[in-house]
């Protein structure tokens, strides 16, 4: 949940990114989300979030941040393809056909929130920096998620680099 003041986005995407130059306080709201929590440069937004605990349960955290930028739904600091394939959530044409392994409370998924789902799925509605963001999520199944590449070309280099490199590791 995003939450500034008395307003609140439920289950929302937020992505750490090392684009945007976000200092560790900072967070980066799409203009979709800084309208539907009223909130404005400058203006202080709790971040609620799940973190592995014991076995399989899951431990809610909290951490506020200051909003540096509202940005455009278009900013190349959020898009679609930022969400990364997530069984029961990604393939889900609406909210209330989640099935995620997370507890989700579907009395508190408004119209705007399908809405948003439709247009957008699971575009991410804020942005934290790389360091916070590993900070906060690190947990014992590592400290990143997904990994992005500026072009085609770096990405090709360090693919063509772990194919080779998983290719020595297994012999080949």
């Amino acid at each position: 949940e995003l939450r500034a003041g008395d307003r609140s986005t439920p289950y929302s995407m937020v992505v750490a990114s090392s684009q945007g130059d976000l200092k560790a306080n900072e967070i980066a709201l799409t203009a979709w989300c800084g309208d539907d929590l009223g909130a404005q440069t400058g203006d202080e937004v709790t971040l609620s979030f799940f973190v592995p605990d014991r076995g399989q349960r899951l431990a809610t955290r909290r951490s506020r941040f200051r909003v540096k930028e509202i940005v455009p739904m278009d900013s190349p600091l959020v898009d679609r393809e930022m969400m990364p394939p997530y069984p029961g959530l990604s393939d889900a044409e609406s909210c209330s056909e989640w099935d995620a392994g997370i507890p989700i409370a579907l009395d508190r998924i408004r119209a705007r929130d399908e809405t948003y789902w439709e247009r957008y799925r699971g575009t991410p509605k804020a942005v934290i920096g790389l360091a916070t963001g590993q900070r906060l999520w690190s947990n014992r199944f590592g400290n990143l998620t997904a990994v992005r590449f500026a072009d085609s070309e770096a990405e090709s280099r360090v693919r063509e680099a772990v194919g080779n490199a998983g290719a020595r590791s297994l012999g080949l």
